[in-house]
Protein backbone atom coordinates (compact mmCIF):
# COMPACT_ATOMS: atom_id res chain seq x y z
CA UNK A 1 0.00 0.00 0.00
CA UNK A 2 1.17 3.68 -0.65
CA UNK A 3 2.82 5.41 1.77
CA UNK A 4 0.63 8.01 2.16
CA UNK A 5 -2.10 5.62 3.06
CA UNK A 6 -0.33 3.99 6.00
CA UNK A 7 -2.95 5.94 8.29
CA UNK A 8 -6.15 4.40 10.49
CA UNK A 9 -8.02 3.21 7.47
CA UNK A 10 -5.58 1.15 6.00
CA UNK A 11 -6.67 -2.38 8.13
CA UNK A 12 -9.90 -1.49 6.80
CA UNK A 13 -9.02 -1.38 3.09
CA UNK A 14 -6.47 -3.96 3.69
CA UNK A 15 -9.75 -6.04 4.85
CA UNK A 16 -11.21 -5.49 1.78
CA UNK A 17 -8.13 -6.46 -0.02
CA UNK A 18 -7.84 -9.47 1.86
CA UNK A 19 -11.71 -10.80 1.59
CA UNK A 20 -11.23 -12.76 -1.76
CA UNK A 21 -7.34 -13.80 -1.82
CA UNK A 22 -7.24 -17.15 -0.25
CA UNK A 23 -3.35 -16.53 -0.99
CA UNK A 24 -3.18 -13.83 1.28
CA UNK A 25 -4.85 -15.77 4.08
CA UNK A 26 -1.11 -17.10 5.97
CA UNK A 27 -0.52 -14.02 6.36
CA UNK A 28 -4.05 -12.39 7.64
CA UNK A 29 -3.06 -13.37 11.57
CA UNK A 30 -0.08 -11.40 11.47
CA UNK A 31 -2.43 -8.34 9.91
CA UNK A 32 -5.20 -8.84 12.37
CA UNK A 33 -2.87 -8.66 15.50
CA UNK A 34 -2.13 -5.11 14.47
CA UNK A 35 -6.05 -4.33 14.00
CA UNK A 36 -7.42 -2.30 17.03
CA UNK A 37 -10.49 -3.45 17.20
CA UNK A 38 -12.42 -0.33 18.59
CA UNK A 39 -10.88 2.01 16.14
CA UNK A 40 -11.97 -0.56 13.19
CA UNK A 41 -15.37 0.10 14.46
CA UNK A 42 -14.91 3.70 14.27
CA UNK A 43 -13.68 3.27 10.62
CA UNK A 44 -16.35 0.64 9.78
CA UNK A 45 -19.52 3.86 10.85
CA UNK A 46 -17.52 6.82 9.16
CA UNK A 47 -16.61 4.85 5.91
CA UNK A 48 -20.30 3.61 5.93
CA UNK A 49 -19.56 -0.24 5.79
CA UNK A 50 -21.98 -1.61 7.68
CA UNK A 51 -23.64 -3.43 4.69
CA UNK A 52 -19.73 -5.00 4.42
CA UNK A 53 -19.20 -5.86 7.57
CA UNK A 54 -20.29 -9.68 7.67
CA UNK A 55 -17.84 -10.36 4.87
CA UNK A 56 -15.25 -8.15 6.66
CA UNK A 57 -15.73 -10.35 10.16
CA UNK A 58 -15.05 -13.09 8.94
CA UNK A 59 -11.28 -12.23 8.25
CA UNK A 60 -11.09 -11.23 11.83
CA UNK A 61 -9.69 -13.07 14.77
CA UNK A 62 -12.78 -12.71 16.86
CA UNK A 63 -11.30 -13.66 20.02
CA UNK A 64 -8.78 -10.17 20.46
CA UNK A 65 -12.40 -8.22 20.43
CA UNK A 66 -16.20 -8.36 20.53
CA UNK A 67 -17.39 -7.30 17.41
CA UNK A 68 -20.88 -7.77 19.06
CA UNK A 69 -22.00 -4.40 18.62
CA UNK A 70 -20.66 -3.47 14.89
CA UNK A 71 -22.57 -7.00 14.26
CA UNK A 72 -25.91 -5.33 15.36
CA UNK A 73 -25.44 -2.19 13.99
CA UNK A 74 -25.12 -4.21 10.64
CA UNK A 75 -28.41 -5.82 11.04
CA UNK A 76 -30.19 -2.55 11.79
CA UNK A 77 -28.96 -1.23 8.78
CA UNK A 78 -30.03 -4.07 6.47
CA UNK A 79 -33.72 -3.70 8.17
CA UNK A 80 -33.12 0.52 7.83
CA UNK A 81 -32.27 -0.73 4.01
CA UNK A 82 -35.21 -2.76 3.18
CA UNK A 83 -37.59 0.05 4.98
CA UNK A 84 -36.11 2.41 2.40
CA UNK A 85 -37.07 0.09 -1.07
CA UNK A 86 -40.43 0.05 0.36
CA UNK A 87 -40.68 3.73 0.46
CA UNK A 88 -39.10 4.00 -2.99
CA UNK A 89 -41.68 2.18 -4.36
CA UNK A 90 -44.63 3.24 -2.49
CA UNK A 91 -42.91 7.30 -3.59
CA UNK A 92 -42.54 6.25 -7.11
CA UNK A 93 -46.38 5.07 -7.50
CA UNK A 94 -47.47 8.53 -6.16
CA UNK A 95 -45.20 10.19 -8.42
CA UNK A 96 -46.28 8.32 -11.76
CA UNK A 97 -49.99 9.01 -10.89
CA UNK A 98 -49.15 13.17 -10.84
CA UNK A 99 -47.23 12.48 -14.12
CA UNK A 100 -43.58 13.66 -12.39
CA UNK A 101 -40.91 12.19 -14.47
CA UNK A 102 -37.90 11.65 -11.94
CA UNK A 103 -34.64 9.45 -11.39
CA UNK A 104 -33.47 7.84 -8.38
CA UNK A 105 -29.95 8.57 -7.41
CA UNK A 106 -27.77 6.40 -5.16
CA UNK A 107 -28.93 4.34 -2.46
CA UNK A 108 -30.93 0.99 -1.99
CA UNK A 109 -30.87 0.87 -6.09
CA UNK A 110 -27.53 1.81 -6.69
CA UNK A 111 -26.74 -1.09 -4.02
CA UNK A 112 -28.70 -3.76 -6.17
CA UNK A 113 -27.17 -2.71 -9.31
CA UNK A 114 -23.88 -2.80 -7.75
CA UNK A 115 -23.76 -5.71 -5.33
CA UNK A 116 -26.89 -7.21 -6.13
CA UNK A 117 -28.16 -6.90 -2.56
CA UNK A 118 -30.50 -3.62 -1.43
CA UNK A 119 -28.81 -3.05 1.97
CA UNK A 120 -24.82 -3.63 1.22
CA UNK A 121 -24.30 -0.20 0.32
CA UNK A 122 -26.31 1.46 3.44
CA UNK A 123 -27.56 4.98 3.06
CA UNK A 124 -28.59 7.83 5.30
CA UNK A 125 -31.54 9.01 3.10
CA UNK A 126 -33.18 8.42 -0.58
CA UNK A 127 -32.35 10.98 -2.97
CA UNK A 128 -34.61 11.29 -6.19
CA UNK A 129 -34.43 13.87 -8.62
CA UNK A 130 -37.26 15.85 -10.67
CA UNK A 131 -37.19 18.61 -13.35
CA UNK A 132 -36.90 22.15 -11.18
CA UNK A 133 -40.19 22.96 -12.87
CA UNK A 134 -42.10 19.57 -10.92
CA UNK A 135 -40.52 20.59 -7.35
CA UNK A 136 -44.02 21.63 -6.21
CA UNK A 137 -45.90 18.68 -7.57
CA UNK A 138 -43.45 16.11 -6.26
CA UNK A 139 -43.44 18.17 -2.76
CA UNK A 140 -47.30 17.42 -2.69
CA UNK A 141 -46.68 14.07 -3.31
CA UNK A 142 -44.04 13.51 -0.70
CA UNK A 143 -46.73 15.15 1.70
CA UNK A 144 -49.36 13.33 0.94
CA UNK A 145 -47.06 10.29 1.88
CA UNK A 146 -46.93 11.77 5.59
CA UNK A 147 -43.47 12.72 4.91
CA UNK A 148 -42.56 15.90 6.74
CA UNK A 149 -40.36 18.63 5.74
CA UNK A 150 -37.56 19.21 7.78
CA UNK A 151 -36.59 22.79 7.20
CA UNK A 152 -39.36 24.55 5.62
CA UNK A 153 -42.26 23.48 7.28
CA UNK A 154 -44.23 26.87 8.27
CA UNK A 155 -41.76 29.33 6.53
CA UNK A 156 -43.13 31.64 4.12
CA UNK A 157 -41.17 31.18 1.08
CA UNK A 158 -41.74 31.12 -2.29
CA UNK A 159 -40.67 28.41 -5.00
CA UNK A 160 -39.19 30.56 -6.75
CA UNK A 161 -36.49 31.42 -4.06
CA UNK A 162 -36.31 27.86 -3.31
CA UNK A 163 -35.26 26.39 -6.68
CA UNK A 164 -32.72 29.23 -7.15
CA UNK A 165 -31.01 29.03 -3.87
CA UNK A 166 -31.26 25.23 -2.68
CA UNK A 167 -30.44 21.97 -4.42
CA UNK A 168 -32.71 20.24 -2.41
CA UNK A 169 -35.69 19.24 -0.05
CA UNK A 170 -35.08 17.62 3.40
CA UNK A 171 -37.83 15.48 4.60
CA UNK A 172 -38.84 12.60 7.15
CA UNK A 173 -41.42 10.28 8.14
CA UNK A 174 -42.87 9.96 11.42
CA UNK A 175 -43.82 6.87 11.31
CA UNK A 176 -41.40 4.53 9.80
CA UNK A 177 -38.38 7.17 10.06
CA UNK A 178 -37.19 6.90 6.52
CA UNK A 179 -35.76 10.52 5.32
CA UNK A 180 -35.73 11.70 1.54
CA UNK A 181 -33.96 14.37 -0.20
CA UNK A 182 -36.13 15.77 -3.31
CA UNK A 183 -33.59 17.74 -5.92
CA UNK A 184 -33.61 19.15 -8.48
CA UNK A 185 -30.04 19.69 -9.08
CA UNK A 186 -26.97 17.93 -8.72
CA UNK A 187 -25.45 20.70 -6.50
CA UNK A 188 -26.05 23.67 -4.80
CA UNK A 189 -23.64 24.96 -7.51
CA UNK A 190 -24.70 24.62 -11.05
CA UNK A 191 -21.68 24.82 -12.99
CA UNK A 192 -20.70 21.76 -10.44
CA UNK A 193 -22.27 19.22 -13.02
CA UNK A 194 -24.08 21.26 -15.52
CA UNK A 195 -26.10 18.68 -16.80
CA UNK A 196 -30.07 19.12 -17.69
CA UNK A 197 -32.47 16.79 -15.74
CA UNK A 198 -34.09 16.19 -19.55
CA UNK A 199 -30.95 15.39 -20.95
CA UNK A 200 -30.09 12.65 -18.21
CA UNK A 201 -34.24 11.33 -17.81
CA UNK A 202 -33.60 10.80 -22.08
CA UNK A 203 -30.94 8.22 -21.54
CA UNK A 204 -32.28 6.66 -18.19
CA UNK A 205 -32.21 2.74 -17.59
CA UNK A 206 -35.12 1.09 -16.55
CA UNK A 207 -35.07 -0.97 -12.92
CA UNK A 208 -37.52 -3.61 -11.85
CA UNK A 209 -38.59 -3.76 -8.28
CA UNK A 210 -41.56 -5.16 -7.53
CA UNK A 211 -44.10 -4.74 -9.58
CA UNK A 212 -42.34 -0.99 -10.26
CA UNK A 213 -40.23 0.15 -13.12
CA UNK A 214 -38.33 3.02 -11.63
CA UNK A 215 -36.09 4.78 -13.73
CA UNK A 216 -32.20 5.71 -12.40
CA UNK A 217 -29.34 7.08 -14.26
CA UNK A 218 -27.60 5.53 -17.12
CA UNK A 219 -24.03 3.83 -17.02
CA UNK A 220 -21.98 6.47 -17.93
CA UNK A 221 -24.10 9.41 -16.46
CA UNK A 222 -24.39 7.53 -13.06
CA UNK A 223 -20.34 7.49 -13.31
CA UNK A 224 -20.18 11.06 -13.78
CA UNK A 225 -22.60 11.96 -10.91
CA UNK A 226 -20.55 9.53 -8.65
CA UNK A 227 -17.48 11.39 -8.98
CA UNK A 228 -18.57 14.55 -8.40
CA UNK A 229 -20.32 13.69 -5.06
CA UNK A 230 -16.85 12.24 -3.88
CA UNK A 231 -14.76 14.64 -5.19
CA UNK A 232 -16.84 17.58 -3.38
CA UNK A 233 -16.30 15.78 -0.38
CA UNK A 234 -12.13 14.80 -1.29
CA UNK A 235 -14.09 11.20 -1.56
CA UNK A 236 -13.86 10.76 2.58
CA UNK A 237 -15.76 7.86 2.89
CA UNK A 238 -14.73 4.36 1.62
CA UNK A 239 -18.08 3.39 0.45
CA UNK A 240 -18.17 5.97 -2.57
CA UNK A 241 -15.04 4.86 -3.81
CA UNK A 242 -15.89 0.93 -3.56
CA UNK A 243 -19.06 2.19 -5.55
CA UNK A 244 -16.46 3.53 -8.33
CA UNK A 245 -14.75 0.68 -8.08
CA UNK A 246 -17.29 -1.48 -8.79
CA UNK A 247 -18.88 0.45 -11.29
CA UNK A 248 -15.30 -0.22 -13.40
CA UNK A 249 -15.49 -3.88 -12.45
CA UNK A 250 -19.00 -4.92 -13.94
CA UNK A 251 -17.03 -3.52 -17.04
CA UNK A 252 -19.82 -2.41 -18.84
CA UNK A 253 -18.97 1.41 -19.42
CA UNK A 254 -18.50 3.36 -22.81
CA UNK A 255 -15.03 4.95 -21.53
CA UNK A 256 -15.31 7.39 -24.65
CA UNK A 257 -18.65 8.42 -23.83
CA UNK A 258 -17.69 8.85 -20.30
CA UNK A 259 -14.58 11.15 -21.83
CA UNK A 260 -16.59 13.10 -24.44
CA UNK A 261 -19.26 13.97 -21.79
CA UNK A 262 -16.98 14.51 -18.99
CA UNK A 263 -14.84 17.28 -20.74
CA UNK A 264 -17.89 18.88 -22.18
CA UNK A 265 -19.37 19.25 -18.53
CA UNK A 266 -15.63 20.70 -17.20
CA UNK A 267 -15.83 17.03 -15.37
CA UNK A 268 -12.83 15.37 -16.44
CA UNK A 269 -10.78 15.63 -13.38
CA UNK A 270 -13.06 14.80 -11.23
CA UNK A 271 -13.37 10.97 -13.13
CA UNK A 272 -9.56 11.15 -13.72
CA UNK A 273 -9.07 11.73 -9.91
CA UNK A 274 -11.09 9.00 -8.66
CA UNK A 275 -9.68 6.44 -11.17
CA UNK A 276 -6.27 7.37 -9.66
CA UNK A 277 -7.53 6.62 -5.93
CA UNK A 278 -8.92 3.43 -6.79
CA UNK A 279 -5.90 2.28 -8.16
CA UNK A 280 -3.92 3.83 -4.98
CA UNK A 281 -6.12 2.44 -2.56
CA UNK A 282 -6.87 -0.65 -3.87
CA UNK A 283 -3.41 -1.32 -5.61
CA UNK A 284 -5.46 -1.97 -9.03
CA UNK A 285 -4.89 -1.06 -12.24
CA UNK A 286 -7.87 0.35 -14.65
CA UNK A 287 -7.21 0.21 -17.95
CA UNK A 288 -8.77 3.87 -19.21
CA UNK A 289 -7.03 5.19 -22.63
CA UNK A 290 -7.25 8.81 -21.53
CA UNK A 291 -5.69 8.66 -17.84
CA UNK A 292 -2.48 9.03 -18.30
CA UNK A 293 -2.86 11.88 -20.71
CA UNK A 294 -5.06 13.89 -17.90
CA UNK A 295 -2.56 11.89 -14.94
CA UNK A 296 -0.24 14.86 -14.04
CA UNK A 297 -2.51 18.18 -14.92
CA UNK A 298 -1.90 20.34 -12.54
CA UNK A 299 -6.17 19.91 -10.67
CA UNK A 300 -5.68 16.60 -10.53
CA UNK A 301 -2.76 16.10 -8.66
CA UNK A 302 -4.05 19.04 -6.37
CA UNK A 303 -7.72 17.49 -6.26
CA UNK A 304 -5.52 13.79 -5.43
CA UNK A 305 -3.57 15.64 -2.90
CA UNK A 306 -6.65 16.67 -0.98
CA UNK A 307 -8.23 13.55 -1.03
CA UNK A 308 -5.46 11.74 0.45
CA UNK A 309 -4.77 14.07 3.01
CA UNK A 310 -8.51 13.21 4.21
CA UNK A 311 -8.36 9.56 3.83
CA UNK A 312 -5.10 9.98 6.62
CA UNK A 313 -7.62 12.52 8.58
CA UNK A 314 -10.38 10.63 8.67
CA UNK A 315 -12.92 13.09 8.63
CA UNK A 316 -13.80 15.99 6.15
CA UNK A 317 -11.34 18.73 6.04
CA UNK A 318 -11.99 21.83 7.80
CA UNK A 319 -14.95 24.18 6.29
CA UNK A 320 -13.05 26.49 4.49
CA UNK A 321 -10.57 24.08 3.13
CA UNK A 322 -13.26 22.24 1.93
CA UNK A 323 -14.80 25.26 0.19
CA UNK A 324 -12.01 26.42 -1.35
CA UNK A 325 -11.29 22.87 -2.57
CA UNK A 326 -14.90 23.26 -4.21
CA UNK A 327 -13.72 26.58 -5.86
CA UNK A 328 -10.76 25.01 -7.47
CA UNK A 329 -12.30 22.23 -8.71
CA UNK A 330 -13.88 23.98 -11.78
CA UNK A 331 -11.29 26.37 -14.06
CA UNK A 332 -14.60 28.14 -15.82
CA UNK A 333 -15.19 31.96 -14.55
CA UNK A 334 -18.50 30.80 -14.75
CA UNK A 335 -18.27 28.56 -11.23
CA UNK A 336 -16.03 31.21 -9.92
CA UNK A 337 -19.00 33.89 -10.23
CA UNK A 338 -21.64 30.88 -9.59
CA UNK A 339 -19.41 29.98 -6.49
CA UNK A 340 -19.26 33.43 -4.80
CA UNK A 341 -22.89 34.42 -5.45
CA UNK A 342 -24.06 31.16 -4.12
CA UNK A 343 -21.79 32.10 -0.84
CA UNK A 344 -22.41 35.54 -0.14
CA UNK A 345 -26.28 35.38 -1.34
CA UNK A 346 -28.46 33.37 1.43
CA UNK A 347 -31.71 32.27 0.92
CA UNK A 348 -32.36 32.84 4.28
CA UNK A 349 -32.58 36.86 3.19
CA UNK A 350 -35.12 36.16 0.92
CA UNK A 351 -36.80 35.57 4.40
CA UNK A 352 -37.04 38.57 5.11
CA UNK A 353 -39.24 40.09 2.15
CA UNK A 354 -42.87 39.52 1.76
CA UNK A 355 -43.52 36.03 -0.15
CA UNK A 356 -44.70 38.41 -3.30
CA UNK A 357 -41.41 39.75 -3.40
CA UNK A 358 -38.98 36.59 -2.84
CA UNK A 359 -37.61 36.57 -6.48
CA UNK A 360 -33.94 35.81 -7.27
CA UNK A 361 -34.02 38.98 -8.94
CA UNK A 362 -35.51 41.30 -6.25
CA UNK A 363 -32.53 39.41 -3.20
CA UNK A 364 -29.68 40.07 -5.63
CA UNK A 365 -30.60 43.24 -5.91
CA UNK A 366 -31.77 43.85 -2.46
CA UNK A 367 -29.13 41.54 -0.58
CA UNK A 368 -26.29 44.20 0.91
CA UNK A 369 -29.44 45.80 2.62
CA UNK A 370 -31.25 42.39 3.50
CA UNK A 371 -27.93 40.85 4.84
CA UNK A 372 -27.31 43.86 6.68
CA UNK A 373 -30.44 43.65 8.05
CA UNK A 374 -30.23 40.37 8.92
CA UNK A 375 -27.37 40.67 10.95
CA UNK A 376 -27.90 43.38 12.66
CA UNK A 377 -31.37 41.77 13.85
CA UNK A 378 -29.57 38.70 14.61
CA UNK A 379 -31.65 36.58 13.03
CA UNK A 380 -31.28 32.81 13.00
CA UNK A 381 -30.28 31.17 9.66
CA UNK A 382 -33.69 28.66 8.80
CA UNK A 383 -32.62 27.62 5.58
CA UNK A 384 -28.88 27.24 4.62
CA UNK A 385 -27.50 27.07 0.80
Amino acid sequence: MPRQLQNAAQPLVGLFSLAGDSAEAQGLQQTQNSIDGERLEQQVAWHRVWGHWPALASQLNTDDHDYGKLTRQSNLKKMQGLMQVKAIQEIHAALVDVSVEHLWLKGPLLSKRLYDDFTVRTSVDLDFIVDPNNVSAADQCLRGLGYVPIHIDNVAVSWSVIRFYLKDLSYRHPATGVCVELHWRWDIFPSMMPMLFDDAYSRCRRMQVGKHSLSVMGLEDELIYLCMHGSKSCWARLQWLLDIQALILQGDLDWKIIESRAAALGMLPDIVTAILLVEKVFEQSVDVDFIDVHRCSPVVQRNLSVCLQTWSACDYPPLQARLLHRLRMRQSLRHKVDFFMRRLISVDDALLLPESLQTPVTTTLLWPLLFCSRVLSRKPAVLSN
